[in-house]
């Protein structure tokens, strides 16, 4: 995957990889701040705008990547061929926005190798079964690469980015994070979809699902970067990274009638939405009635509380409450739900330099704490040196 920004940088690698006999797939995203950009034009027109014209209008971005990319490579005297998602034969479901790949028709692209040249496809989009264009989301470029090489059956996908691999810790937060050689899947999973950037959590599902053999790199230097397997590690630790992210909220529903399959009304028109939700907690505070509460990544939160106040209120809540100043700190292994002697470890670092634990969410590849924001960073620290994960000292 390459940057508009980077394209020097993305055509070295390209012609190199070529004259070495390489047959290419190249998926290239949006200009930095061009997809915020052109979301922000949206606005200028109306407040509720068809989501099918915004889709059409975010593709553009990717698509003036392609050309570029296209004309630079031309220059270099590589051949390459341009793709819209739609013509690299990316089909999606109906979702705008938020799609997500069903199939992959890759014929246009297989004849286009077949001739000796490179395809340069636009990420993050694809149609619908009308023909619609349709965005794939946060990180959509990803998802297409990985998909694109799983219906190829791509020797490796490799995925270049601004950090040349996956780190045990935020390097921003823990300067002695370490890069990892390589990662599993499910926790690579687990990773992605609680504050690593590094990878899009459909891509890392998606590749899990398809086997599709993965690689994070960076554009800018070189390095084997991080391999994500399908295959654990037998003498692999317990606990291999900390993940964090600041942008977490709690929506809660005070004063709900308590009655069986409270929670599943509220949750599924959520569900729908496709809005995740990580932790959720119901408490019968008085006689008949209890609250609801959900946490979830903050850039949901208006979608969510939109949605529950609609639900809420028609269950008879009393109000909704909200906090959008939490944070998730969690522990990213295998094994994690059974193993107690880690949990104790963990709350008892916490507790030892005073940072405030709200709620503990577990299962067997992840250990989530919500903690205030304020604490996240100390947080991070003191389970990275509890659970000895970064460079070893001089």
């Amino acid at each position: 995957m390459a940057h508009a920004r980077s394209v020097g940088c993305v055509v070295e690698r390209i012609d190199g990889a070529y004259r070495a006999g390489h047959r290419l797939v190249v998926v290239v995203s949006a200009a930095d701040g061009e997809t915020q950009r052109l979301i922000d034009e949206t606005v200028r027109f109306t407040t509720q705008p068809d989501p099918a014209a915004v889709d059409l209008l975010l593709a553009t971005g990717e698509q003036a990547s392609v050309a570029r990319l296209v004309l630079a490579l031309a220059h270099q005297g590589v051949p390459a061929e341009p793709f819209t998602g739609a013509r690299a034969g990316v089909l999606t479901d109906s979702v705008h926005g938020k799609a997500r790949v069903c199939h992959c028709d890759t014929r246009q692209i297989e004849r286009v190798l077949a001739a000796g040249r490179i395809a340069v496809v636009a990420g993050f989009q694809g149609v619908d079964t009308d023909g619609r264009v349709t965005t794939l989301g946060r990180g959509g470029s990803d998802t297409t690469a990985v998909a694109l090489a799983a219906a190829l059956r791509a020797d490796e996908c490799r995925i270049y980015t601004d950090v040349d691999g996956v780190y045990t810790a935020d390097p921003r937060i823990e300067p002695r994070a370490r890069r990892l050689d390589y990662i599993h899947c499910e926790e690579m999973l687990e990773l992605a979809g609680l504050g690593s950037k590094v990878l899009a959590t459909e891509s890392v599902d998606y590749a899990a699902e398809h086997r599709v053999p993965l690689r994070v790199l960076s554009t800018f230097s070189p390095g084997a970067g991080t391999a994500i397997r399908h295959q654990p590690e037998v003498l692999s630790p317990p606990v291999v990274g900390v993940a964090a992210s600041a942008a977490e909220a709690e929506l809660a529903a005070i004063g709900l009638p308590a009655r069986p399959g409270l929670v599943a009304e509220l949750i599924a028109p959520l569900a729908e939405a496709r809005i995740a939700v990580d932790a959720v907690l119901q408490n019968e505070v008085r006689q008949g009635r209890s609250d609801v509460s959900f946490t979830m990544a903050r850039r949901n939160l208006v979608m969510a509380r939109r949605i529950l106040s609609r639900e809420a209120g028609r269950l008879g809540a009393e109000r909704l409450i909200e906090d959008a100043g939490i944070a998730k700190v969690s522990l990213i292994g295998r094994g994690l739900r059974s193993n107690t002697v880690i949990l104790s470890r963990a709350l008892a670092a916490l507790e030892r330099v005073g940072v405030s634990v709200r709620v503990v969410v577990a299962n067997e590849t992840r250990l989530s704490v919500l903690v205030p924001e304020v604490e996240l960073e100390q947080a991070v620290r003191v389970w990275h040196a509890e659970f000895e994960l970064g460079e070893p000292s001089a």
